[in-house]
């Protein structure tokens, strides 16, 4: 039998976003679920335990629109708020989907993570006890060479399918490392006490992608995008900052509020001649000077080509 915490999450998946659905309906969804192995119908009294279990653990209320009867969430932003229970719908959906049409494993490609998830858990369970943890890790800045570390987990970050860890190691700021990077990780005996001032989301509120210096402050940053690459950058923003502050037949102007990085300037670059930045900033000189240091080089390999 499936645990109650998948079908929480299948639930919350039938009905949002916007997935408004009759109690019949969801009863037809849960037979052909995987997670209903037997197929058996979907009870009202299981239905009504979910329900109320959404609303305690997740504060997500479920209604019943009178008239058409179907459910909904009366309080859908909240969604928005939860980005690792989103994190597991998403996962929960796509395991629905591969055991409902098997068969088409190798029509269907995910993008693998190539961190070592085996840390995760622990990590997990360091953070939930404020427990400090030591670890050996293989740093590229002094060119692969290993090293013991000891570090009080503050928190963990997916991003361009690798996990990292933010750590406080007694520096002024947390360091930030690589899941994969990481060797055998284990709990010390030592505890810390977690700032009650400490907000993972606040900290890279400004950050494109995992660097945060203290160094580089926040500015603003006027993107130029022209042609079809407005319509994506609409449908998938780049920042949660972004904002299109200007829209014409050819262009529209996006504007953020940014910390220059180095994640943020392969961001820019991928975008290639689709995109300019507009306002003089440390990022447009940052980009200026990548983009000349590249030009230069192709030139260079042009001449010995010629």
């Amino acid at each position: 039998m499936a645990s109650n915490f998948y079908r929480c999450l299948w639930l919350i998946e039938q009905l949002s976003p916007n997935k408004a659905k009759t109690f019949r309906e969801l009863d037809k969804a849960w037979q052909n679920s995987w997670l209903n192995e037997y197929k058996e119908p979907l009870s009202r009294s299981s239905f009504n335990y979910h329900k109320e279990t959404i609303a305690r653990d997740f504060l997500l209320d479920i209604a019943c629109e009178k008239g058409t009867h179907r459910y909904y969430f009366s309080n859908p932003q909240l969604l928005n708020q939860h980005p690792i229970l989103a994190h597991l719908i998403h996962n929960s959906a796509l395991a629905n989907l591969l055991q409902m049409y098997q068969g088409l494993e190798d029509r269907i490609i995910l993008e693998p993570t190539y961190s070592d998830e085996r840390w995760l858990s622990l990590i997990a369970e360091a953070m939930q006890n404020n427990r400090r943890i030591e670890f050996v890790y293989r740093s590229f800045h002094s060119g692969g060479q290993l090293s013991q570390r000891k570090a009080s987990p503050y928190g963990l970050r997916l991003f361009m399918k690798r996990w990292y860890l933010i750590a406080d190691t007694g520096q002024e700021s947390p360091y930030i490392y690589a899941l994969d990077r990481i060797k055998d990780l284990y709990l010390s005996s030592e505890t810390f006490k977690m700032p009650e001032d400490f907000s993972l989301n606040e900290y890279f509120r400004h950050c494109y992608g995992i660097i945060r210096s203290e160094e580089n402050t926040p500015e603003e940053l006027l993107l130029k995008v022209y042609g079809s690459q407005v319509l994506y950058l609409r449908s998938l923003p780049l920042h949660s900052s972004q904002e299109e502050i200007e829209t014409h037949e050819s262009y529209s102007i996006f504007r953020y509020w940014l910390a220059p990085s180095y994640d943020l300037i392969l961001a820019l670059l991928s975008l290639g001649n689709t995109s300019e930045v507009i306002n003089r900033g440390d990022i447009f000189y940052w980009l200026k000077h990548d983009l000349k240091h590249m030009l230069n080089r192709y030139e260079k390999q042009a001449e010995s080509i010629d």
